[in-house]
């Protein structure tokens, strides 16, 4: 351990030069993952129409087929060819629309934001910050006022503590004679 130190206070300068392109190596490694395209990230998720099929098609070899078309089916009740049929029909409908879903991913994504398709999402999008930023003034707002009541409360209940009236009525008299009622109960001792 002693031989470690001695060898960093001997080699400071390269012991930071070292530790400092490393760190710079980090942030470019970073950078490189940030720059990644969504793109690519997306279709890596998503695999390809080909890849989804083939396993769909897996799972459908795989189940015992046999078994609904003459044998004892999963309920426990004899199945039929129209049932096969039925399941069958159901695939290649569900095969149709994973491929139409595909091609919608895929012409979502080749849209590039200065295309004219992208116009009307972009409305949207600055449509919904718009509203956004209203919400967080009424916000901002609805708490001002939520404290301002609060306080109002505070402020009757000391009026009705100090005057021994209603805060009603200590409103609804000449500020003079409120002050008058004030100065009175400050001057005669409390009981």
């Amino acid at each position: 351990m002693e031989a470690l130190v001695y060898y960093v206070m001997a080699h400071g300068t390269m012991v930071i030069t070292a530790l400092l392109g490393a760190i710079i190596l980090c942030v470019l490694a970073l950078l490189v993952i940030s720059f990644h395209s969504p793109k690519e990230a997306v279709a890596f998720e998503m695999g390809s129409v080909e890849r989804l099929e083939g396993v769909l098609r897996n799972m459908l070899s795989d189940q015992n087929w046999s078994r609904l078309a003459g044998g004892e089916g999963a309920s426990g009740t004899v199945g039929s060819s129209e049932q096969v049929s039925l399941l069958m029909d159901q695939v290649s409908g569900l095969e149709t629309e994973l491929r139409e879903k595909q091609k919608m991913l895929d012409e979502i994504m080749n849209i590039s934001p200065d295309e004219p398709q992208a116009a009307p999402l972009k409305m949207r999008i600055k449509e919904l910050e718009e509203k956004l930023s209203e919400y967080a003034v009424i916000e901002e707002d609805i708490a001002d006022l939520s404290r301002f009541r609060q306080e109002n409360e505070s402020l009757r209940a000391r009026i009705t503590e100090v005057t021994g009236m209603e805060a009603q009525d200590a409103m609804a008299m000449p500020w003079e004679e409120f002050e008058k009622i004030v100065k009175q109960k400050k001057a005669s001792p409390t009981p």
